[in-house]
């Protein structure tokens, strides 16, 4: 069948036809009468034709139903006088079928007589007790029938240039189980649109009616955010959804999606359609509005789903597809927490601490540590302070199109939406920050509580948070919001009782993993202490750190001890005060120097012969050879080496930090006091001494200059040779 005229505009000239037709008719009316030489016959109704055959007349009345009445006069021509109907008859009251006798006399002795034939011919729907201007649902099944004078008439039917010849009745949308139908000459099956439905009667062409069936369909959804659909069912096999046909939703998400109705009504046609408009949802909840189905208020499940959701109008159906998603952690980023910063250049680590792009629940930083294998920041807290972070978020959500793509911003977004995090501290229990306001380009949370009820140092290598984003619809309270959550990882470094601005990675990974669960000053001092005293210190990235593997090192700071991974005795004194610091405790550095000497060295020495020096108290001579720096020789960068005269050598020597034979020559040497404990610590050769004899007990001997370029020796005798000053 084909399409009518645009809609609108055929309507409007079906309007301005109809009342210029009604005016012609009202003209014609007022003068619708036919006479033979006996009478004339009228009618005062609009659109009757009256004929004459000799004696009778036909009334014909085209478009008026069966109940349809009319007044006919009859009036006596000439010379004749009517006899029947009696003036207290007329006018005649006739309906479809009726036949009324007339009788005229002339006198003397003349009579004549005959007969009027009242014909109405209509059109009548099944629909709306026989209406002829329907308006039904796609898909609905519709028989126009044609009477005349309250029988069925025989006629040829037009509709929309489709035709159908000589039957009393047309059907659209034939049912298979309505069996009478099948003897009915079907009509293709309309689409939505307007339809002229036209009927006249085979045998008299002037008997002639029409009507209008309006068919309604849904023409397409209308969603949030622009999207809108005009698909009838799912893609084919091979096809798939235009992401304009998609609307991505948080969990209990509300929303209103529209249905558009084709063609376009007016508010009294929509008033008969509107009951036969439905929707469907695969998943969720969907409400149509009582007062204009169609808007449906649609609300999405509170877990993941992909569904659809139809709007029908009859058999015409659209199909939009609603896609659900929960978001996960992005980016976190902790605040109010110890700044750590890079050991090989003092850089500190800044902007997102933990990033995954890719949403698998792993970080996609790089260069984000000194271990390589966490692709995350590490981070500093005070024990017993509580976690600050700020938590970003992206829809884990890939686009229907595309599966290899993501989303980037959701249509809709529920009413209530919160956010809480806790620390992974318990299998069986979450002890979850109160629930904030969640935003998904970032929300700051605050941890319920602090990391330690108490003090204590604390080492965590994979700190796992759990993020939760509940959602609800308006006024749902926090427990009866639907959590969803996702994870992210973590190193974190909980200091004793100190918050220091900041300090470098390896203090903080040396002295809290090795003071870890340490909760008393000593405790923590020898638990940092222990991190040195096996002489194998390493720098986080696993680089050794050594004292004076290079003899002719001049580091003498830690931070520079740190870059470079080798230092004399001051680096690692400093080195140790630090790692003791940021936990709170206090440490002194300490020079050691010989009381009558001007140097000395630490064991072991090998002292041979009587001496040939002439000096009783510094017996032993060794010439110095190439260059002389405090006369020792400066060519060489890991042992030394004496010129012809050498009574005392460098034997075995004491191990220091990563390093079994370090330089042993010094004019003094720097240890660590700590007055809580009362002793000094020695980290370059990770010795405990709790007495300054103990000191002295490490040394060898002592050192005389005598002239440029010659030095004595005398060998420790028992008793303290040296002297511990503050720096």
């Amino acid at each position: 069948m084909g399409i009518s005229a645009p809609l609108r505009l055929k309507r409007i000239a079906a309007v301005f036809a109809a009342a210029w037709m009604c005016c012609l008719c009202a003209q014609v009316a007022s003068a619708a009468s036919a006479a033979n030489e006996h009478v004339t016959v009228s009618c005062e109704a609009p659109r009757v034709y009256i004929e004459v055959n000799a004696n009778h007349f036909d009334v014909y009345a085209p478009g008026y139903p069966d109940a349809f009445v009319t007044n006919v006069m009859v009036r006596a021509n000439g010379s004749w006088v009517l006899v029947k109907p009696t003036a207290a008859e007329l006018p005649l009251k006739m309906s479809g079928g009726d036949t009324e006798p007339y009788r005229v006399v002339r006198p003397p002795e003349d009579a004549a007589g005959g007969t009027i034939s009242f014909h109405n011919y209509h059109i009548k729907s099944n629909r709306d007790g026989g209406a002829k201007e329907i308006v039904v649902p796609a898909g609905a099944s519709v028989t126009y029938t044609a009477y005349k004078n309250s029988a069925t008439c025989p006629s040829d039917w037009a509709v929309n240039g489709s035709s159908r010849n000589n039957t009393a009745s047309i059907v659209f949308n034939r049912r298979w189980w309505d069996v009478p139908s099948w003897f009915i000459p079907s009509m293709d099956t309309p689409q939505p649109d307007v339809y002229g439905i036209n009927a006249h009667d085979v045998q008299d062409a002037r008997l002639k009616d029409s009507g209008e069936m309006t068919v309604v369909g849904v023409k397409r959804i209308l969603g949030p955010n622009g999207k809108s659909s005009d698909r009838a069912s799912s893609p084919s096999w091979g096809e798939t959804w235009l992401e304009s046909e998609v609307v991505y939703a948080q969990p209990c998400s509300v929303f209103n999606l529209t249905a558009v109705l084709e063609p376009t009504l007016a508010s009294d046609e929509f008033d008969k359609i509107k009951s036969s408009i439905t929707w469907s949802a695969d998943s969720g909840r969907i409400t149509p509005d009582a007062a204009n189905p169609r808007i449906a208020e649609c609300c999405a499940p509170a877990v993941e789903d992909t569904y659809k959701v139809i709007a029908a109008c009859g058999s015409s159906r659209r199909v939009i597809l609603v896609k659900v998603s929960v978001p996960k952690i992005h980016q976190v980023m902790f605040s109010g927490n110890i700044l750590i910063v890079r050991d090989t250049n003092g850089v500190p680590y800044t902007g997102p601490d933990w990033k995954d792009d890719d949403l698998d629940g792993v970080s996609d930083l790089t260069g984000a540590n000194a271990d390589a294998s966490k692709p995350y920041h590490p981070v500093a807290y005070l024990s017993t302070k509580r976690m600050d972070a700020t938590g970003v978020f992206l829809p884990d959500c890939t686009k229907v199109s595309n599966p290899a793509e993501r989303i980037s911003d959701y249509d809709v977004e529920a009413a209530v939406k919160k956010l809480r995090f806790a620390p992974n501290d318990s299998l069986w229990s979450w002890s979850w920050s109160t629930p904030v306001p969640f935003n998904m380009s970032g929300t700051a949370v605050t941890a319920a509580n602090p990391f330690r009820s108490a003090p204590e140092v604390g080492y965590e290598g994979d700190y796992e948070l759990a993020w939760e984003v509940g959602f609800g619809e308006a006024g749902t309270a926090d427990n009866n919001l639907a959590w969803h959550r996702s994870r992210s990882d973590h190193e974190l470094y909980l200091t004793y009782k100190a918050e220091v601005p900041s300090s470098f990675e390896t203090v903080f990974h040396l002295s809290c993993k090795s003071a870890d669960g340490k909760n008393t000053d000593l405790d923590v001092t020898e638990g940092v202490w222990a991190g040195f005293a096996d002489r194998n210190v390493k720098r986080k990235d696993g680089v050794l750190l050594t004292y004076y593997r290079s003899y002719l090192t001049d580091v003498t700071e830690y931070e520079a001890l740190l870059r470079y991974a080798d230092g004399q005795c001051r680096a690692w004194a400093f080195f140790l005060i630090e790692t003791l610091e940021i936990h709170g405790i206090s440490a002194e550095l300490n020079i050691i120097k010989p009381i009558a000497a001007a140097g000395f060295v630490v064991k072991t020495w090998s002292f041979s012969g009587a001496g040939t020096s002439g000096d009783p108290l510094f017996p032993y001579k060794n010439d110095v050879i190439g260059g002389v720096h405090n006369h020792v020789n400066y060519t060489r960068r890991t042992h030394y080496e004496w010129g012809t005269v050498a009574e005392v050598t460098y034997t075995s020597g004491t191990p220091g930090q990563n390093n079994v034979k370090p330089a042993a020559f010094f004019g003094n040497h720097q240890l660590v006091y700590v007055p809580i404990m009362n002793a000094w610590y020695d980290p370059s050769y990770g010795i405990k001494h709790m007495s300054i004899q103990s000191v002295d007990d490490a040394l060898s001997g002592f050192v005389a200059i005598g002239g440029s370029d010659v030095f004595f020796l005398q060998k420790n005798p028992i008793g303290v040779q040296i002297q511990i000053k503050k720096k």
